[in-house]
């Protein structure tokens, strides 16, 4: 099991939790993602603090609220592997997901992709499924500047599904 600390840098989420939960992957809040310019010219400065401070602590690091290309570019650049929210599509219940993959899955054998040396600078993220426990799932985004972008072999890119209709479920 993994715990996350969602929301880290509004609410109650503290430094203090840091160190005295048993925490694996620390949730940038939208908040800081969608933070506009800084006394510095530097869009969401603390996105940059956050994801730093959760990998010097051997941390994953996970971006909320990435709505649009910029703050996409935010997150990459300051190094944050993972991201979720309405560039890479809406949250949608896990049954309705599974179901929208398996539509998506080819008949017959999968053939094997293109070795390539890299994602290409603009390639769209793709998604992931992070069994959270029993009937909870996770669908977290893969950036193309993380490592496991080009080796991951079963993430399909999912785009936006947000509605019954788009699924196949109305």
């Amino acid at each position: 099991m993994r715990i996350a600390l969602d929301d880290f840098g509004a609410g109650y989420s503290s430094l203090t939790q840091l160190r005295t939960l048993p925490v694996d992957i620390l949730k940038i809040d939208h908040a800081l993602v969608a933070e506009p310019e800084s006394r510095t010219g530097t869009a969401a400065p603390l996105v940059d603090v956050v994801v730093r401070l959760g990998h010097r602590l051997g941390l994953e690091v996970l971006a909320e609220g990435i709505g649009t290309p910029a703050q996409r570019e935010v997150v990459e650049e300051a190094g944050c592997r993972l991201g979720q929210g309405s560039l890479f599509g809406w949250g949608v219940p896990a049954e309705h997901f599974e179901s929208r993959l398996e539509s998506l899955r080819p008949v017959g054998p999968r053939p094997l992709p293109a070795a390539r040396s890299g994602p290409p600078a603009n390639a769209p993220a793709r998604s992931q499924v992070v069994r959270l426990g029993p009937g909870m799932r996770q669908l977290r985004a893969l950036l193309p500047t993380d490592p496991e972008f080009s080796a991951s072999v079963g993430d399909q890119n999912v785009g936006s599904v947000d509605s019954g209709r788009e699924m196949g479920q109305g």
